[in-house]
Protein backbone atom coordinates (compact mmCIF):
# COMPACT_ATOMS: atom_id res chain seq x y z
CA UNK A 1 0.00 0.00 0.00
CA UNK A 2 2.89 2.55 0.76
CA UNK A 3 4.56 1.59 -2.52
CA UNK A 4 1.08 2.69 -4.16
CA UNK A 5 1.35 5.83 -2.02
CA UNK A 6 5.04 7.06 -3.28
CA UNK A 7 3.92 6.37 -6.73
CA UNK A 8 0.84 8.39 -6.65
CA UNK A 9 2.53 11.07 -4.91
CA UNK A 10 5.51 11.01 -7.31
CA UNK A 11 3.53 11.46 -10.38
CA UNK A 12 1.61 14.20 -8.78
CA UNK A 13 4.84 15.54 -7.52
CA UNK A 14 6.05 15.37 -11.36
CA UNK A 15 2.97 16.85 -13.29
CA UNK A 16 2.98 20.00 -10.41
CA UNK A 17 7.05 20.76 -10.94
CA UNK A 18 6.07 21.22 -14.57
CA UNK A 19 2.82 23.05 -14.15
CA UNK A 20 3.88 25.38 -11.13
CA UNK A 21 7.10 26.16 -13.09
CA UNK A 22 5.60 26.97 -16.19
CA UNK A 23 3.14 29.31 -14.71
CA UNK A 24 5.60 30.99 -12.75
CA UNK A 25 8.23 31.75 -15.47
CA UNK A 26 5.51 33.08 -17.12
CA UNK A 27 4.14 34.88 -14.84
CA UNK A 28 7.83 36.69 -14.32
CA UNK A 29 7.69 37.59 -18.09
CA UNK A 30 4.24 38.62 -17.72
CA UNK A 31 5.49 41.13 -14.76
CA UNK A 32 8.07 42.86 -16.92
CA UNK A 33 7.24 46.52 -17.70
CA UNK A 34 7.80 45.83 -21.29
CA UNK A 35 5.17 42.71 -21.73
CA UNK A 36 6.51 39.36 -22.32
CA UNK A 37 7.01 39.24 -26.33
CA UNK A 38 8.28 35.92 -25.71
CA UNK A 39 6.44 32.50 -26.06
CA UNK A 40 6.44 30.44 -22.80
CA UNK A 41 7.74 27.26 -24.49
CA UNK A 42 10.97 29.10 -25.04
CA UNK A 43 10.90 30.71 -21.46
CA UNK A 44 10.43 27.03 -19.81
CA UNK A 45 13.37 25.56 -21.99
CA UNK A 46 15.63 29.00 -21.11
CA UNK A 47 14.88 28.43 -17.87
CA UNK A 48 15.47 24.66 -17.30
CA UNK A 49 18.99 25.35 -18.43
CA UNK A 50 19.87 28.05 -16.97
CA UNK A 51 21.83 28.19 -13.09
CA UNK A 52 18.74 29.22 -11.22
CA UNK A 53 16.82 26.06 -12.27
CA UNK A 54 17.68 23.98 -8.77
CA UNK A 55 13.84 25.03 -7.47
CA UNK A 56 13.09 23.03 -10.94
CA UNK A 57 15.08 20.04 -11.25
CA UNK A 58 15.41 19.25 -7.05
CA UNK A 59 11.74 18.47 -6.79
CA UNK A 60 11.48 17.07 -10.42
CA UNK A 61 14.38 14.32 -9.20
CA UNK A 62 12.43 13.71 -5.40
CA UNK A 63 9.69 13.08 -7.32
CA UNK A 64 10.93 10.32 -9.62
CA UNK A 65 13.10 9.08 -6.89
CA UNK A 66 9.31 8.70 -4.70
CA UNK A 67 8.09 6.81 -8.11
CA UNK A 68 10.98 4.65 -8.19
CA UNK A 69 11.23 3.55 -4.80
CA UNK A 70 7.34 3.22 -4.86
CA UNK A 71 7.61 0.21 -7.73
CA UNK A 72 10.53 -1.17 -6.75
CA UNK A 73 8.45 -1.37 -3.08
CA UNK A 74 5.95 -3.34 -5.29
CA UNK A 75 8.15 -5.30 -7.64
CA UNK A 76 10.05 -6.31 -4.77
CA UNK A 77 9.65 -10.37 -3.77
CA UNK A 78 8.10 -9.89 -0.37
CA UNK A 79 8.66 -13.89 0.55
CA UNK A 80 12.91 -14.36 2.61
CA UNK A 81 14.81 -16.29 0.89
CA UNK A 82 15.07 -19.60 1.05
CA UNK A 83 17.60 -21.80 3.24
Amino acid sequence: MLGLFLILLGSFGVIATHVVIWWLVNFGCGMNTTGCRTDGLTLFLRFIVSAEAWFYWFPLILSVALVASGLHMRHVDKRPPSP
